[in-house]
């Protein structure tokens, strides 16, 4: 099993003052538009985790025809533990999807980025298909943990 280990370098600075209060509240709104406009967050698969247990959630996938594929989501997994991840094309398993790749979330966070037209990958993702992404624990694709399922839109 291959492991994925996501690393952010992202350094913002706090501002001391807001010189932009009208700028400020565009990106805020921007902010919350864009976040209405997202697809809904993953479904909750079989009973609702203990208190204190690890959580992982898919949040979006983005498909670009002919370029990419990008998962991202959250994760309350420990430091140094990590997940597999599927997509599902009309309830089976997408051969060219790297599932032996283990991902270890950064700071609560994951990214996934698959590149389409390299490799066995399609160049293309049929818009008539029905996809699902799903996450589970090492080794045990049978009980999975997450599923986001995502439709394609017609070029």
């Amino acid at each position: 099993m291959r492991r994925l280990k996501i690393i952010s370098g992202v350094h913002t600075a706090a501002p001391t003052r807001l010189r932009e209060p009208h700028l400020f509240f565009y990106l805020v709104l921007v902010g919350l538009l864009a976040a209405c406009s997202r697809p809904a967050s993953t479904q909750v698969v079989g009973s609702p985790a203990a208190p204190g247990a690890a959580a992982i959630t898919i949040e979006q996938v983005q498909v670009t025809q002919g370029t990419g594929l990008r998962v991202n989501g959250t994760s309350s997994l420990p430091a140094g533990d990590c997940f597999q991840t599927g997509v599902w094309i009309n309830d089976e398993l997408a051969g060219w999807w790297p599932a032996d790749v283990c991902i270890e979330p950064d700071g609560g966070q994951w990214e996934m980025v698959i590149a389409l037209g390299q490799g066995d990958t399609p160049t293309q993702l049929d818009p008539q298909s029905r996809y699902e992404v799903r996450a589970w624990l090492p080794d045990n694709p049978d009980q999975i943990v997450a599923r986001l399922a995502f439709t394609v839109e017609q070029e």
